[in-house]
């Protein structure tokens, strides 16, 4: 798993949500985030982090913990635009 490139916000964010959701479902590693950063347009956002979100209760923790903890949250689903739309 690689944490290097995440600030300290990160950081925390991570270490706080593996109370909810096992290791293998938080993404850090930068060649497996830019596969969710890009679709078949031109454009390209790569996150952060990725979550792989598998119940209400993961995704009620997540979400709370991202408000308190400042940092911006976008879904991403079976439906996700292939235009480049979030």
């Amino acid at each position: 798993k690689t944490l290097i490139m995440l600030t300290k916000p990160y950081l925390e964010f991570v270490a706080d949500v593996m109370q909810v959701l096992p290791e293998k479902r938080i993404i850090t590693n930068y060649s497996k985030r830019l596969a969710y950063g890009v679709d078949a347009s031109f454009y390209r956002l790569i996150p952060k982090i990725v979550l792989l979100i598998d119940n209400e209760e993961e995704l009620i923790f997540t979400v709370k913990l991202a408000k308190t903890s400042g940092l911006a949250i976008t879904y991403r689903s079976a439906g996700t635009s292939l235009s480049g739309q979030a």
